[in-house]
């Protein structure tokens, strides 16, 4: 029984998995209007799965606030790369943490403090990062020419990483890595996934000439070490509101947030990276 129902699971799961992965292909070569909609989706998503984790903690974030000023962010991201716009457009970013003050003002809930505190973090942690994610496809910024490829060849190390981590924590998984918050992730699954993440920075040395090997190699560390750390973060804000799963969009994944949470993570670090070396 048992065993039927890890198969169930594990079909599921690699379903689940595929379709993500022909979506996000699909979208990241359509254009960067498809990359845009993407990240926006995935945004609004992931949002919403934060603001539903805060509710069970008993804080009253800004919801439709969030939502708007988050998509507001990679909007005017994709303005700005696109060259569509003159950058006196951040001027629009200006007001947005004043008006957060200001809405609370008028919403009378217990804690407005810490509501608009946690209500500007979920931006911070969520929309910012995607807003910088976005940026990577058009670096080094010349004339707004969007470049599927690196954003093809991100997710191709952020996918290696994830099936290292499953596989070698699965079969060899026996020392705990960050029990207190992640009780299930062991230092064997996170060597696992950092060496299939090194092979796919080398397969991206083959299949594309952005980058020296060593830089590859280099960004992938970047991206499978700061995206652990952006796991074990969405892993410390689940157990804070008391639950497994971030939500139940995904069959056998969870929600936006388990599936994205190392992008989120590490989208900073790595445009820092890329943005001074090419």
């Amino acid at each position: 029984m048992k065993e039927a129902q890890q198969e169930n699971q594990l079909l599921k799961r690699s379903l689940t998995g595929a379709l993500l992965i022909g979506v996000i292909i699909a979208m990241i070569f359509v254009g960067s209007n498809g990359f845009l909609l993407l990240l926006l989706v995935i945004n609004e998503l992931a949002i919403l799965e934060y603001q539903r984790l805060i509710d069970r903690t008993g804080v009253s974030i800004q919801k439709l606030p969030s939502q708007v000023i988050g998509a507001l962010f990679i909007f005017i991201s994709w303005l700005l790369t696109e060259q569509l716009y003159h950058a006196s457009i951040l001027m629009l970013i200006i007001p947005v943490i004043p008006f957060m003050f200001i809405i609370e003002l008028f919403r009378a809930k217990p804690n407005p403090f810490q509501n608009i505190a946690l209500s500007i973090m979920g931006l911070i942690w969520i929309s910012v990062p995607l807003s910088l994610f976005l940026c990577i496809g058009f670096l080094p910024f010349q004339a707004g020419q969007y470049m599927p490829l690196m954003i093809m060849a991100y997710f191709i190390i952020l996918w290696f990483g994830d099936t290292g981590a499953y596989l070698a924590g699965t079969m060899a998984g026996k020392h705990k890595l960050f029990p207190r918050v992640s009780p299930h992730k062991t230092w064997e699954g996170s060597i696992g996934g950092l060496l299939l993440a090194l092979l796919a920075g080398s397969v991206n040395y083959l299949l594309f000439h952005y980058l020296q090997l060593s830089q590859w190699l280099g960004l992938a560390v970047i991206i499978n070490v700061s995206g652990t750390l952006g796991d074990f973060t969405k892993s410390m804000l689940k157990r804070t509101a008391g639950v497994k799963d971030s939500g139940t969009i995904l069959p056998g994944h969870g929600g936006i947030l388990d599936r994205f949470d190392s992008l989120i993570g590490s989208a900073p670090f790595a445009f820092i990276y890329l943005y001074y070396i090419l």
